[in-house]
């Protein structure tokens, strides 16, 4: 069973989450109220933080898997499922997965989800010799390295063949 901590809110008609994927946990609530205080957040906005802001616990991943830990929701069941969104909702995603983005995108595409998204902001991981040099990309074996600019832009294209307007970030 997937948990979400706290339970999904809505928030005026826009849901409000973060997709954390295992790799850090919030304290608990006296130390966090503390520590954002401690960092200059006004004492009220610190202690309705966890009310306006909540962590999912789960990979978000191409496909459901729970054997991982945590386990894994597909993206595409996280929209349709969890968040039960409909093509009428205004949807828009920032999407950082670390090369991830096109198993999950083509998912999108491939299962028909893709039309409950407007807006797609991307970071698309592919191997340039720019990255390499600046910031060791691809250097050691990556499994994105894999991808080239015309696959990432192909990608990109895919998104907005569909009707998403999709774009790069950063």
């Amino acid at each position: 069973m997937l948990k979400l901590y706290p339970p999904l809110l809505q928030f005026d008609e826009f849901y409000a989450f973060e997709a954390v994927a295992g790799f850090y946990k919030l304290p608990p609530r006296p130390k966090l109220v503390r520590e954002l205080i401690r960092l200059g957040m006004e004492p009220f906005n610190a202690r309705s933080f966890l009310r306006r802001h909540f962590f999912f616990q789960a990979f978000v991943g191409e496909r459901n898997d729970p054997s991982t830990s945590p386990p894994t929701i597909g993206f595409s069941d996280f929209l349709r499922t969890t968040l039960r969104l409909q093509p009428a909702d205004a949807v828009v995603v920032k999407m950082d997965v670390e090369g991830f983005e096109y198993g999950i995108l083509n998912q999108l595409l491939d299962d028909g989800t893709n039309v409950l998204v407007d807006e797609l902001m991307v970071e698309v991981h592919y191997r340039a010799a720019d990255m390499r040099r600046h910031f060791n990309w691809c250097k050691t074996p990556q499994f994105w390295c894999q991808f080239s600019l015309t696959n990432a832009s192909g990608l990109l294209q895919s998104m907005r063949n569909v009707g998403i307007y999709a774009h790069a970030w950063p």
